[in-house]
């Protein structure tokens, strides 16, 4: 089996609880594996998925605003297996935040993970 992804992706997004993260954005690290159907042997481009298009729904769905960063992982999951259920068997997207205001706490990075089944 095989899995495409892509690792840290770098964005700003309107992602938080606290208003001045959703006003401001915040800066998160997002990363997102995809396990692929077992197909036929093939060496086209269409029969699996291409890098860009994992980071074409990361940025899209940055550009939504969500109070939770679980939200937005699971926007993120949900759009690929909507475009791609063809190729897509198991999606998972994590979300790392850096600095986390308001917390108190000194952490090198917090966030969450999604993981579907299909």
């Amino acid at each position: 089996m095989f899995t495409v992804f892509v690792k840290e992706q770098r964005i700003l997004a309107r992602t938080g609880w606290y208003a001045d993260e959703r006003a401001n954005g915040v800066p998160l690290s997002i990363s997102v594996d995809v396990e692929l159907r077992p197909s036929q042997k093939s060496d086209e481009l269409n029969s699996t998925l291409n890098y860009t298009d994992l980071v074409d729904a990361i940025r899209a769905e940055a550009k939504v605003e969500y109070n939770l960063l679980e939200t937005l992982a699971q926007a993120i999951a949900s759009r690929l297996q909507q475009q791609f259920p063809q190729v897509c068997s198991r999606i998972s997207v994590e979300i790392c935040k850096k600095n986390v205001p308001h917390s108190g706490f000194d952490a090198n990075h917090c966030g969450v993970r999604y993981v579907i089944e299909l």
